[in-house]
């Protein structure tokens, strides 16, 4: 068990053979040697606990598996490199945070039950996936080989921001797009979700007011663009704008 600092550094391979290392504090990945998980089905395991972080400073594959599985509970950030991190193993995630502030950070396999997925300065490239609970937030690209199904909130920006999602995008009944508008330009003063593929929209649109602004009568915003729409929203929350104004969502073949 790791409870405070572990550095991987260098460039030989660290192996976990047939046991499971659980991080309750820091492991920092400095070198261009993996951690390996190696053994038996479900013997070999890396647990990051609710207040570990496991910190990638370096691109490269950094995990991998014969066998092992990687189960976050906490955070799993890439913090530095301007390419990309490979976690070559299916990771887990109940409830903690998968996060890129520089770079790509890659993952061969997810498994979201709950939890955040947090662009912050860089990119998540991950598999087909559905967002059982929790949350996608941040600004950057997200990087979907196939269809994002969500079930949770997706909120562009950490602020008002724009989300590039390059794959198709769903949005069940019980999913929620989440915006917040501060002005009137797109990605900037107020959340964009862009999707690069087909989007089919379900659940509930969620809009909030940021800085004070109070739109004006006619003022339009474009929340969400896409290569082709079907679907719409189920249900809308935004806030009382006035008693001679109303919220009016429109759709078009690509927005």
């Amino acid at each position: 068990n790791n409870m405070e600092l572990m550095v991987l550094s260098g460039a030989d391979t660290k192996e976990v053979f047939r046991c499971a290392l659980n991080n309750y504090g820091t492991i920092r990945h400095t070198g261009a040697g993996s951690l390996y998980l190696n053994g038996n089905p479900g013997s070999s395991l890396l647990v990051n606990q609710s207040n570990g972080f496991y910190d990638m400073r370096i691109d490269g594959t950094l995990i991998t598996e014969n066998y092992g599985t990687v189960y976050n509970y906490g955070t799993l950030c890439k913090t530095d490199g301007v390419g990309t991190s490979l976690v070559a193993c299916t990771v887990h995630n109940y409830g903690g945070t998968l996060e890129s502030r520089s770079g790509t950070l890659r993952l061969n396999g997810l498994d979201h039950v709950d939890g955040i997925l947090r662009l912050d300065g860089g990119s998540l490239s991950l598999p087909a996936f559905t967002l059982q609970a929790g949350r996608i937030e941040g600004a950057g690209t997200l990087k979907v080989a196939g269809r994002l199904t969500s079930s949770g909130t997706v909120s562009p920006g950490l602020s008002a921001g724009a989300l590039t999602l390059a794959g198709d995008f769903t949005q069940n009944g019980a999913g929620t797009l989440a915006v917040e508008i501060g002005d009137r330009t797109p990605g900037i003063g107020h959340d964009l979700l862009a999707v690069s593929g087909n989007a089919t929209l379900g659940g509930t649109l969620d809009v909030t007011l940021t800085g004070g602004f109070v739109p004006g009568l006619g003022d339009a915003f474009t929340v969400l663009t896409c290569g082709s729409r079907s679907g719409a929203f189920s249900a809308t929350n935004a806030p009382a704008i006035g008693a001679d104004r109303r919220w009016l969502v429109a759709y078009s073949g690509t927005s």
